[in-house]
């Protein structure tokens, strides 16, 4: 009797473990954001682009970032990465995010009013200078 106890008891407890590589992910990321306002660096730029102009889309389930940039605006000095598929990940660092792209560190994330914010004077390290903030909608 014991030998049948212990024997439900382990396909019980094998039974219940769910592998988490088959649920599907999700991040803070997940979706298409449109780029409205880069603004910072060196010279203080503060550039406004259409929506649909350059377009960032996070695929939480194989941790790609899809980049469309339109842009042909020739006096824009920094417009954010160029059209591309990019791997990334998130960075929890004491209840902040921060955002990964080609393993290297790209910004610090954070959210006002529906916007999704990439700063790049926010680093998981500490705080950076004349890097640039790319505000986007969703």
């Amino acid at each position: 009797m014991e030998k049948f106890i212990i024997t439900i008891l382990c396909f019980i407890t094998l039974t219940a473990c769910s592998n988490s590589d088959n649920e599907s992910k999700e991040d803070i990321l997940s979706g298409v954001w449109n780029v409205q306002n880069i603004s910072g660096g060196f010279v203080g730029m503060n550039q406004t682009f259409e929506t649909a102009t350059i377009t960032w889309t996070f695929n939480a389930s194989d941790s790609k970032l899809i980049v469309v940039n339109n842009n042909v605006l020739v006096d824009v000095i920094y417009d954010g990465l160029d059209s591309g598929l990019y791997p990334y990940s998130i960075i929890e660092v004491d209840d902040e995010s921060f955002l990964e792209i080609n393993e290297q560190e790209f910004a610090g994330i954070s959210f006002t009013n529906g916007q999704l914010i990439l700063d790049q004077n926010k680093i998981s390290t500490g705080s950076g200078a004349d890097g640039f903030i790319i505000s986007f909608a969703p």
